[in-house]
């Protein structure tokens, strides 16, 4: 036989306030968890960076996922930067020390237009505080192609950097502090208009004074007579408030953004080691041949082998 509950007036009411209370609570933590994933992550047009060296959460997991990079670049990219980043850390020269690891991947920009500039996606990781290797800064506007790669601006012929590893060091440039690629000689460059070597294939040879540095305006030099923003530098986005993010998450300091970036005085903070650059561009072989032809694509992509002096 079952038994009947008195009418104890409108239990269901009170359950009901209950349960919205329940939900009106629930909805409060989802709101301030949305609200600290935005205050760990800042993302402005085309450049990402971590307020917080903290890992960037991404959709397919993993703190070593590149968000910017094309869709058809994705795979290669973020197998570049895991096996790069656990060498590393079994060797412990640059990340365990504080150091940086900066990736230049050309072919995973937004753009592989021959005529645009902004065909390479840089990629900065750090240690965060418990020691696990993050990427802290994206951007895929960036190059490692000069204006006008295979002519000659002002007497000088512009020189491309050759594919490989390089350290980078703190320097100045005009009215900002840069990074600059190993000193003293020991950059491996492609040119093609030498004063004593003539003709259109390329030659490899040892040069200096190549740094990393910024566009300040959303402008191409590559289809008319204006300075070029590059002879032979690399180039990270667009404009010093992206240059300064950069700079900022490659040396492991969070300086506010000025008109432009400090200089880094001699014999203090000026020559430096950051970390090291991973330069790669065997995703834009196209790019390439569109740019410096067949042979000098060969040669920039293998360090120069089987190389050709140039015909007269």
């Amino acid at each position: 036989m079952l038994k009947t509950i008195p009418d104890q007036g409108d239990p269901h009411g009170k359950r009901a306030v209950r349960w919205a209370g329940i939900l009106a609570c629930c909805r409060r933590m989802v709101l301030a968890v949305l609200l600290t994933t935005l205050m760990c992550a800042s993302i402005g047009g085309n450049v990402i960076w971590a307020e917080e060296e903290t890992a960037i959460e991404t959709d397919n997991g993993g703190p070593l996922i590149s968000q910017l990079a094309r869709t058809e670049s994705a795979d290669y990219v973020n197998e570049l930067i895991r096996t790069r980043v656990e060498a590393d850390m079994e060797e412990g020269k640059y990340l365990e020390n504080g150091l940086s690891l900066v990736f230049m991947i050309e072919g995973a920009g937004i753009s592989d237009d021959p005529i645009q500039r902004l065909n390479a996606l840089c990629v900065v990781v750090r240690l965060n505080e418990a020691g696990e290797p993050v990427i802290v800064y994206e951007n895929n506007e960036s190059t490692s192609i000069p204006d006008h790669p295979k002519e000659t601006y002002e007497t000088m012929d512009c020189a491309t950097v050759m594919d490989g590893c390089y350290d980078l060091y703190t320097d100045n440039r005009l009215d900002c502090g840069v990074l600059a690629l190993e000193r003293r000689g020991m950059i491996r460059v492609l040119r093609f208009n030498s004063k004593t070597i003539k003709g259109n294939r390329g030659y490899v040879e040892d040069a200096d004074g190549i740094q990393i540095h910024v566009r300040k305006e959303r402008r191409n030099t590559v289809d008319d007579t204006r300075k070029p923003y590059s002879r032979g530098c690399l180039m990270v986005g667009v404009g010093m408030e992206e240059f300064c993010a950069f700079m900022n998450k490659t040396l492991g300091v969070e300086k506010r953004i000025f008109d432009a970036y400090p200089y880094f005085e001699p014999g203090v903070d000026r020559d430096q080691l950051a970390g090291q650059l991973i330069l790669d561009r065997s995703l834009a072989v196209d790019y390439l041949q569109a740019l410096y032809g067949e042979i000098g694509t060969q040669k920039l992509l293998n360090d120069g082998e089987a190389e050709e002096q140039p015909m007269e």
